[in-house]
């Protein structure tokens, strides 16, 4: 066979992330914004800047939006809008709405002590 038919071996796309995740695992509130007395309490997996994946009961559908309350220490919970960007089973992964700087800054410091 003629080189120029030899394929190259398949090389999925390196995935590529706006921010470092981190591994940590905290309490999480999410409520619909639809309907805010909807609330599912989980726990976040990963963590940075641009959002969280995590376990949830529920149904989450990608493209619903919710505020979801981190509880990154036992005084100081963290509120932020986010977007359903993934949910299978009880995974979802969430993207963070334009956080606040006090926010991003306080996920900052969570991922640093994890």
């Amino acid at each position: 066979m003629p080189a120029s038919h030899v394929m190259e071996p398949f090389a999925p796309a390196m995935e590529q992330r706006r921010f470092a995740r981190t591994s940590i695992e905290v309490p999480v509130v999410v409520r619909g914004m639809a309907s805010p007395r909807t609330l599912l309490r989980g726990h976040c997996l990963d963590l940075s800047e641009g959002g969280t994946g995590s376990i949830l009961p529920g149904d989450l559908k990608p493209g619903q939006v919710v505020l979801m309350e981190l509880i990154l220490a036992p005084d100081h919970p963290v509120q932020v809008n986010a977007r359903v960007r993934h949910s299978y089973h009880l995974h979802c992964g969430f993207e963070f709405l334009a956080p606040e700087q006090d926010v991003i800054d306080y996920i900052r410091t969570a991922c640093a002590r994890a």
